[in-house]
C-alpha cells in the first residue's frame, strides 16, 4: 500500500481497554432447541475475526496512500492524510505533507468500512484552533467518514472509529449468512442429499462398515475375520443392533450432507456479493466444523425408528440347519437391501418429516444469529465515538463575533490582546485582555459579542502589578530532592509544550510545591482557573502521575 506512519497513543486508557475487552456469548447447545449458531461462527472462524478488532498496543499503524479502486482493503484499515498548521503576520496557514495524495484520499468514498484520518501537526497553536482551521479550509470535502485528528491527542477516537467499522463488518457478514438461509432452498437441499444417502449403494457401504459387539464378544465389520452364529436369538440380537447402527451412521451422514449444502450455498452468495467488503474472509466447511451436527441424528433417528421394527419383522433367515457369518457380506447385504427397501416404502413421510426438523433447525439458526448480531450491535454502540460535528459546532464557539467585519474592527483596537472564549459553571463567558484601560474597545466587544451578558475584561497591565509578575518560590523548588526535580523536569520536557496546546489557559509551566509546601508538583500558570475554553476539557489533576497545582495570574 505503500509508505506506512506510525501513531504514538498517549495513554492507554482504563476505559478504552475495556470497551475492546469483550466476549461474545456462545449459544447454549442443548439437543432439544440446537441449531446451527455455534457452527456458523466456527466455520467464519470468529474468534480471528474479534481478535483482530481487540489488540491495542502502545503504537497502532496507519496507512499513508489511500488504496486505489481495485484494492482490497481491509474493514477497519486506517489512512491518512497529513497537514501542517502554522501561524504568520496573515494568521494561521496551511501546509500539505503531500498535496498529491489528497484528491485520492478525499475520494475514498468506495471505502465506506475505514478510517480516513487528517493528521494535523502544529507548534505554537492551539490544538482546538488548528482543527478548526485544517475543518475551513477542506470542509466542502470532509464528511462523517473524515476525522480531524491531532498529533498531541491520543488515539482513543481512532481506535474506537476503527473498531466500530470492524464490528459493522463482522456484523454484515452475519446478517448475509443469515440472509442465505433461505427456506425456500431447504426443500431442494434435503431431496439432493437424501438421493445421495438413501442409495442402495450407500446404505449397503454403511452396512459393511458398521462395527458390531455383541455383549462382550467383539464382531467388527466385513473386513473382519469371520464370527458365525446358529441361534436365531442371537442372530436377531445382532440383526437389530446392525440395524440401528446403519441408521444411525445414515442420519449422521444425511445431517452432514444437508449442513454441507446449507454451507455452500452461503459460501457462494458471500463470495458473489461481499467479496470486495470481505476479502480476507475465510469460510472453512470442513467436515471439522461439523461435529456440533451429531446433534441432528436425535431428530432423524426418532423418524428414522419405526423403521427399525418394519425391517426386524422380515422373515428370518433359518438358522436351526445353517450357521451365519455375520461379517459375510452375504448375510449384511440382504440386511441393507431391507432397510433401503423399507426406507423406499417410508420415503415421503422421512422427506417430509426431516424437511420439517430442517426447517426447524434453520428458524433457531436464524434467531440464534439475530441474538449475536444484537450482542455486537450492543458493543459497536458502547463504542461509538464522539460526534465529530457536534464538536465542530462547539470549536465555531471560539469566535464570539458574528461577522468578520467585527473581527477586523476589533483587531485595529491594538489595546485588545487577545480573548478566550468558553464555559464557567456550563454557562458561556469571554475573558478579554486588554493592554490597558480602553473603554471604546471595551464598549465594542460589549456590542458585537455573541456572549455580552458574559464578557469578562481584564486590564493586563494593573494584574501584574497586583500580582508583581508573581513567580515560582525559588526555595520551594530548592527544597525537593535532585531525583525528583529531575524526573519532574523530564515531565515538563515531554508534557509541557502538549499541555499548553491543548489547553488554552495555560500560559507557563514549571516545577513547585503543592501550594509551595507540600508534594512535589508540576505549577500550570493559567489565565483564568474556572473558564474551560470552547472544545477543552478541564486542566488534569496530575500529570505523568505528577500532582497539578493551578495557578492563576
Amino acid at each position: 500500500m505503500g509508505e506506512r506512519c506510525e501513531m504514538e497513543c498517549t495513554e492507554e486508557t482504563s476505559m478504552l481497554q475495556e470497551l475492546f475487552d469483550f466476549k461474545l456469548t456462545r449459544i447454549n447447545e442443548d439437543p432439544s432447541n440446537f441449531s446451527l449458531c455455534n457452527s456458523i461462527l466456527k466455520a467464519i472462524q470468529i474468534d480471528e475475526l474479534l481478535q483482530d478488532i481487540r489488540p491495542l498496543s502502545r503504537k497502532d499503524e496507519m496507512i499513508g496512500n489511500a488504496p486505489s479502486i481495485f484494492d482490497l482493503v481491509k474493514p477497519g484499515s486506517v489512512f491518512v492524510f497529513a497537514v501542517v498548521v502554522f501561524p504568520d503576520k496573515h494568521g494561521l496557514q496551511i501546509k500539505e505533507r503531500d498535496s498529491s495524495k489528497k484528491g485520492h484520499f478525499f475520494k475514498l468514498v468506495t471505502s465506506v468500512n475505514t478510517v480516513k484520518v487528517i493528521r494535523i501537526y502544529s507548534r505554537s497553536v492551539r490544538v482546538i484552533d488548528a482543527k478548526l482551521c485544517v475543518y475551513n479550509e477542506y470542509k466542502h470535502m470532509i464528511t462523517e467518514t473524515v476525522h480531524l485528528h491531532h498529533d498531541y491527542e491520543g488515539y482513543e477516537e481512532i481506535a474506537k472509529l476503527s473498531g466500530v467499522q470492524k464490528l459493522q463488518s463482522l456484523i454484515n457478514i452475519l446478517l448475509l449468512v443469515k440472509d442465505n438461509i433461505l427456506q425456500d432452498s431447504l426443500k431442494d437441499i434435503v431431496e439432493e442429499a437424501a438421493v445421495d444417502v438413501f442409495s442402495l449403494e450407500t446404505i449397503t457401504d454403511l452396512c459393511y462398515a458398521v462395527c458390531l459387539q455383541d455383549g462382550d464378544d467383539y464382531i467388527g465389520t466385513v473386513d473382519s475375520p469371520s464370527y458365525c452364529c446358529r441361534s436365531i436369538f442371537t442372530v436377531k440380537r445382532i440383526k437389530k443392533a446392525l440395524v440401528e447402527k446403519t441408521l444411525e451412521a445414515m442420519t449422521k451422514l444425511l445431517g452432514t450432507e444437508i449442513c454441507k449444502r446449507i454451507f455452500k450455498l452461503i459460501e457462494e452468495q458471500i463470495k458473489r456479493k461481499l467479496q470486495r467488503e470481505f476479502p480476507n474472509l475465510k469460510l472453512d466447511i470442513s467436515l471439522i466444523n461439523f461435529d456440533a451436527f451429531a446433534f441432528l441424528k436425535v431428530y432423524i433417528m426418532a423418524i428414522f425408528w419405526p423403521i427399525v421394527a418394519v425391517v426386524l419383522a422380515v422373515s428370518m433367515v433359518f438358522t436351526l440347519l445353517f450357521s451365519v457369518d455375520i461379517n459375510d457380506k452375504l448375510w449384511r447385504g440382504p440386511v441393507a437391501k431391507e432397510i433401503y427397501e423399507s426406507i423406499m416404502k417410508n420415503r415421503s413421510m422421512l422427506m417430509r418429516e426431516i424437511l420439517r426438523k430442517i426447517r426447524d433447525l434453520c428458524s433457531r439458526t436464524k434467531s440464534d444469529l439475530d441474538k449475536t448480531v444484537k450482542e455486537l450491535e450492543h458493543y459497536k454502540d458502547r463504542m461509538a465515538p464522539l460526534n465529530q460535528q457536534e464538536l465542530i459546532t462547539e470549536w465555531e464557539n471560539r469566535q464570539i463575533f458574528h461577522s468578520k467585519a467585527a473581527i477586523i474592527e476589533i483587531a485595529n483596537h491594538r489595546s485588545v490582546l487577545g480573548y478566550i472564549a468558553g464555559r464557567v459553571n456550563g454557562k458561556p463567558a469571554v475573558k478579554v485582555f486588554l493592554q490597558h484601560d480602553d473603554k471604546k474597545a471595551a464598549s465594542y466587544l460589549f456590542r458585537n459579542c455573541k456572549y455580552p451578558e458574559n464578557v469578562h475584561i481584564m486590564n493586563v497591565t494593573e494584574k501584574l502589578k497586583v500580582n508583581a509578575v508573581r513567580e515560582i518560590n525559588k526555595l520551594a523548588v530548592a527544597s525537593i530532592d535532585i531525583s525528583t526535580r529531575n524526573l519532574l523536569h523530564a515531565t515538563i520536557q515531554k508534557e509541557g509544550e502538549r499541555i499548553m496546546a491543548t489547553h488554552s489557559t495555560v500560559v507557563g509551566i514549571g516545577i513547585s510545591r503543592i501550594k509551595e509546601v507540600g508534594a512535589p508538583c508540576v505549577a500550570l500558570f493559567c489565565l483564568d482557573k474556572q473558564l474551560i475554553p470552547f472544545g477543552e476539557h478541564k486542566i488534569p489533576e496530575q500529570i505523568e502521575g505528577f500532582p497539578v497545582d493551578i495557578r492563576e495570574y
